[in-house]
């Protein structure tokens, strides 16, 4: 009996232990890596979880999971940017499309307290660039007079969404042409419309996929901060103005309902990846304000994080491939040559 339970864990043994080799790694790209390791083993378990009945079947849970890791971090986004990954925020910030300044004047907003003279030089700058009219000193600030003076909220939502639309392009036309050519160069020789239909598609519902995520999130805290501030007793409270920063978590939930426009074997791989970098903010915000023991945890535990992940997907490799998607068994399959 003992030979056999050493047997049938025996590739998690060899998982845990292989998993050292990320010490090879710079010390400042293990964390992402055992994050990422992470998160795919937390997806195996509940699908190993759910196939053995002891959790429920959720429909479109990947399009919650997505929900939760957006509302993370729309709210870090606006209000402590420096919990976001470096790479991270500067891909949010060149996808939301919108001035620094502009993204500055937000926590300003949802706080109810007015921009410093810094930031106002700034808003005034980039506003004269955009042709907005100069906010006067008297101005009640709200995210239409800062974001789109000129439009009304759906006129905004429909010029945002087709700019978007342009910058999503080229993020995702790259991200569908490599594989296309790096892993499947036959199918372009042999049926070269339908891969490149096929492709279209994909560059184009991706596309819509973080336009709409995008625009979602503005529409988002347009509609939300009035509702909060509706059900808030007292607004200069400090209380009253975490209430009304709920806003930009509830706007961050809402931009997850874009996943719909992803295909269905695409839409949990994005939700893990929100996640991850979700997860990352709670780490980095605890490495700046952990001591002691948290920030050794925290700064040297990833090894320990990569490996208990990797025995775990190593054991549903061997043992239960069926709570493994598709991609990552074949993947597995190709590295270890089996």
């Amino acid at each position: 009996h003992a030979r056999g339970t050493t047997h049938y864990y025996s590739a998690s043994m060899a998982g845990a232990v292989a998993a050292w080799s990320l010490l090879l790694l710079p010390r400042g790209a293990r964390r992402a890596v055992a994050l990422g390791a992470c998160v795919r083993a937390l997806e195996v378990s509940v699908r190993l979880a759910a196939e053995k009945r002891l959790l429920p079947t959720v429909p479109h849970a990947d399009v919650a999971l997505m929900s939760v890791a957006s509302a993370r971090i729309m709210w870090c986004w606006l209000f402590n940017p420096d919990a976001l990954d470096p790479s991270y925020l500067a891909f949010v910030n060149r996808m939301g499309g919108k001035p620094i300044s502009f993204l500055k004047a937000i926590p300003h907003v949802l706080s109810l307290r007015p921009p410093t003279n810094k930031l106002a030089e700034n808003l005034g700058r980039d506003r004269k660039k955009l042709n907005f009219p100069p906010l006067m000193p008297g101005d009640r600030l709200s995210i239409p007079a800062i974001m789109h003076p000129n439009q009304s909220v759906t006129g905004h939502f429909a010029s945002y969404t087709r700019q978007g639309f342009l910058r999503a392009l080229k993020v995702y036309l790259p991200v569908h042409l490599l594989p296309l050519l790096i892993f499947n160069p036959k199918a372009i020789l042999h049926t070269p419309l339908a891969s490149l239909v096929k492709m279209a598609e994909g560059v184009i519902r991706s596309s819509l996929f973080l336009a709409t995520y995008c625009s979602l999130g503005w529409l988002g805290l347009t509609v939300t901060f009035p509702l909060a501030q509706s059900f808030n007793p007292n607004p200069l409270l400090p209380l009253g103005q975490n209430v009304t920063k709920l806003a930009g978590t509830t706007a961050g939930g809402l931009c997850a309902l874009a996943l719909l426009f992803e295909k269905q074997g695409r839409r949990i791989e994005l939700a893990l990846y929100c996640t991850t970098q979700a997860i990352r903010t709670v780490m980095n915000v605890g490495l700046k304000g952990g001591h002691g023991p948290v920030n050794r945890f925290m700064r040297h535990g990833e090894v320990a994080l990569f490996s208990a992940s990797w025995a775990l997907l190593m054991h549903a490799y061997t043992c239960h491939p069926t709570a493994m998607r598709r991609s990552y068994h074949r993947l597995l399959l190709r590295l270890f040559d089996t």
